[in-house]
């Protein structure tokens, strides 16, 4: 077969239409094995160049813009002031990206996700080019849903997205109504403004139709919100959700539900049951099969409570597992929250103080006032203060 090149629009499903194809035709996927690739030529460990990705968000993409010349040795657009002593890592990244997609392609029999995969291989004769565009539904639910990778997304590149799209006719539709007062609601949050949240919560909860998920997610953050006054109480708002979640399936269905019992097992957490908390984590699925946002949530579900319990070497490897798998899927902000929980279990240790200020680089990447508040009281961990 010949190599297969996929670039997306945001909300398009790269990951999952690269990894169909791949299984499809027998084919080798690069995706995320770009990165582990380019660190091991690197002599860096992977870690390491998951870390330079989490302080630049867009590092690919400047890569890929970089790599759109077509010069064998691409110089990287200008970073901020703040990122200068970077430079030199970013470059080689930039050329080692190259030489890696360039000799999967010459193996044959690969479909590369993004990573300018487009750009490098233009002119070669026995690659076919994809682009995967979104319809305004999934990219909506791409902004609203908080298990998406619109989370992801730097604040304010965030709000700017919201603003394109908050306008006639998407605004006048339900469905465009209830996803972007959600998204509205999970940048608020991420603004640390409770209040406005609210709003556009109750906005959302405003819209009647048969959207489970749209319904899933109006509760779920109206609970999140409740659970603030009420920490060791299950939210009235989550009543519902068990038996809309049995009319779904799907990765949607699967990262909800993880959302669902994460919310159940915090007012548990609280309540002092702590075995009933992981009783309910532990039931979740955990194979291949399971989104990896399901699969990080509930491993630092379990981690939270094995650390309750006292016992320290087994939250710490659920711990670098959630931090694992949201790392492999790109959920950045997931990343952070699990590595703080790394350092709330590891402390003063290497690693803790480590897994702490990569997760201050996400927060300051992204923008983003909850993750830094978060940050700022995780430091009483590593500081010992």
């Amino acid at each position: 077969m010949p190599v297969i090149t996929i670039s997306r629009q945001f909300a398009a499903a790269g990951q999952v239409v690269g990894r169909l194809l791949a299984e499809r035709f027998g084919a080798e996927l690069l995706d995320r094995e770009i990165v582990a690739a380019v660190a091991e030529r690197a002599g860096i460990p992977e870690a390491e160049a998951e870390g330079y990705d989490e302080r630049l968000p867009g590092l690919w993409q400047r890569i890929a813009t970089a790599l759109a010349a077509g010069s064998p040795d691409p110089a990287i657009p200008p970073l901020p002031a703040d990122m200068l002593p970077a430079t030199a890592v970013h470059e080689r990244l930039a050329r080692l990206t190259r030489t890696v997609i360039e000799e999967a392609a010459a193996r044959g029999d690969a479909v590369i996700v993004g990573r300018g995969g487009a750009f490098i291989l233009g002119r070669r004769p026995d690659t076919i080019h994809v682009q995967l565009h979104a319809p305004i539904d999934a990219r909506l639910r791409f902004l609203g849903s908080y298990h998406a990778r619109g989370v992801d997304l730097p604040v304010p590149v965030a709000i700017d997205l919201v603003q394109l799209w908050d306008r006639p006719p998407t605004s006048d539709s339900k469905s465009g109504r209830r996803w972007l007062s959600l998204a509205r609601a999970i940048l608020a949050g991420r603004a640390r403004r409770p209040e406005d949240a609210a709003g556009h919560l109750a906005t959302a909860a405003r819209v009647v139709d048969d959207d489970r998920a749209g319904a899933i997610e109006v509760a779920l953050g109206q609970a999140h919100l409740a659970s603030r006054a009420a920490p060791g109480e299950v939210p009235a708002a989550l009543a519902p959700v068990e038996g809309w979640l049995a009319e779904l399936t799907g990765d949607d269905a699967a990262c909800l539900r993880a959302r669902w019992v994460g919310q159940v097992a915090h007012a548990y957490n609280h309540a002092g049951r702590i075995d009933d908390a992981l009783a309910l984590l532990a039931a979740l699925p955990d194979d291949a099969a399971t989104p990896a946002f399901a699969r990080s949530r509930r491993a630092n579900g379990l981690a939270y409570g094995l650390h309750r319990q006292g016992d320290r070497a087994a939250a710490l490897i659920e711990a670098r597992r959630a931090a694992t798998a949201a790392g492999d899927a790109g959920h950045v902000r997931l990343r952070a929250m699990a590595l703080l929980m790394v350092a709330r279990i590891a402390g003063r240790d290497a690693e803790g103080r480590d897994a702490h200020a990569r997760a201050v680089a996400i927060a300051a990447a992204l923008a983003d006032d909850t993750l830094a508040h978060r940050c700022r009281v995780a430091a009483r961990d590593v500081d010992g203060a």
